[in-house]
């Protein structure tokens, strides 16, 4: 029995209070936990000496089968030698018999002379003491050779129990062999199964690189881009607080115009979309630096807003729907919510100084710049052939920005304001 401080605990005193009580069961959980473990260890260390003793009768076995093939080829030899030796008493048994059948052959001649002869010749009584010797010598080496066939026998029976039991241990031999072999297949199987699946892997490990040098490479252009673009807005800066006075002049000639569009909706899911027209993220990113207003950043040609939507304008109300500090996702889900007829406040700038401010958009798609060549940071000093700008088509030199906003992620989409005055041709 295994002593431990419980035990010594409830020998030497009684458990009265409460709080001996709890401490007596906290130390019997942990002696048990530790008896436990003590007797999971012990299993373990019982486990790996059966383990190391269960290795050792394989070697054993594996001995005495090499000893027992030994045995068996030995014993063969021994058989082979019997058998030999079985043949060698076989014919001098015969021989014997030969000898033996003659030997009677001559004792009835003998006897036959010697009841004729008796009388007459005293000398025929040792020729029969003689001949009675040599029928016990031959007894006597019949008897022997008897002896000799049975032990034959006996040892020729032992030799066929060995041969049969040699037999078996081959066959259990042959057994484990062919499951040794099965065994090797297998393990080869996953041998190439797992070089085949670390081939795999190092295909896709190239195929990630490649894919992460791409990626690189593409970032890499697009920081460039977005530091072209940051300096560029800079210079455009720059150059706006420098011509103040005439920004002024320009801020005073225009006014706002608020205009009520509507919408027949003929279907319950008709959105943007099939209303032929889209609108910025609003307060999630503003179209308009400091302006999180909802602006409509693009009118399908052809589509039913076409002619009643311009780019840039502001959209105030859907619906009495209230849309400042709203999302995209708040105007579509207003212009879902609408039945019938669709009611918009709108609200865009007017010309009032002889001046005309145009909305475009330029599909950046494929290309790193728009091809379009500032002079003084707002005036356009030229486009360049081939380029975004010039497959667009509006802009002419002379004209002078407005504004400028990335519609899209990655600026693939430039929405571009811009004045020309009535004297240019349009």
């Amino acid at each position: 029995m295994i002593e431990t401080p419980i035990t010594r605990l409830t020998d030497d005193q009684d458990i009265k209070e409460p709080h001996d009580m709890a401490l007596f069961l906290l130390l019997s959980l942990e002696v048990s936990e530790l008896i436990a473990l003590f007797f999971v260890l012990k299993e373990l260390g019982s486990a790996l000496i059966d383990r190391d003793r269960a290795i050792c009768e394989k070697n054993e076995l594996l001995e005495k089968c090499c000893h027992e093939v030994k045995d068996k080829a030995e014993a063969q030899k021994e058989l082979s030698q019997a058998c030999k030796d079985i043949q060698t008493i076989r014919e001098e048994r015969d021989v014997a018999r030969k000898e033996r059948t003659e030997a009677i052959i001559q004792r009835d001649q003998l006897l036959r002379e010697y009841y004729q002869t008796r009388q007459k010749q005293d000398s025929t009584t040792l020729d029969m003491e003689r001949a009675n010797k040599e029928i016990e010598v031959l007894r006597k080496q019949y008897e022997a050779m008897s002896q000799e066939l049975k032990e034959a026998t006996q040892e020729a029976e032992v030799a066929k129990c060995r041969r049969d039991w040699a037999f078996q241990e081959r066959d259990k031999i042959v057994a484990e062999r062919e499951s040794i072999r099965t065994l090797c297949d297998n393990l080869r199987r996953e041998r190439d199964r797992a070089v085949s699946d670390l081939a795999d892997a190092l295909r896709n490990l190239d195929d990630t690189r490649k894919q992460k040098n791409d990626a690189s490479r593409e970032l890499k252009e697009l920081k460039e881009r977005i530091e072209d673009q940051l300096e560029k807005e800079a210079s455009f800066r720059q150059l706006m607080a420098h011509n103040s006075h005439d920004s002024a002049i320009d801020t005073d000639s225009l006014e706002w115009e608020t205009e009520v569009v509507q919408f027949e909706k003929n279907r319950e899911d008709m959105d943007l979309k099939a209303l032929g027209f889209d609108v910025a993220e609003g307060i999630n990113e503003p179209y308009l630096p400091g302006d999180c207003g909802i602006f409509v950043s693009k009118v399908d040609r052809g589509g039913i807003a076409e002619g009643r939507l311009r780019v840039n304008d502001w959209l105030l109300k859907i619906n009495n729907v209230d849309l400042t500090n709203k999302d995209r996702k708040q105007v579509l889900k207003a212009v879902l919510s609408g039945e019938g007829v669709i009611n918009m406040v709108v609200r865009r700038r007017k010309s009032l100084g002889g001046r005309l401010i145009t909305p475009i958009e330029i599909n950046l798609t494929g290309y790193k710049a728009s091809g379009i060549g500032l002079e003084c940071g707002v005036f356009v000093a030229g486009v360049t052939p081939g380029s975004p700008a010039t497959k667009e088509g509006s802009l002419t030199v002379g004209d002078r920005l407005i504004a400028l906003h990335c519609s899209k992620s990655f600026c693939e989409s430039l929405s571009v304001s811009y004045i020309r005055h009535w004297s240019k041709p349009i």
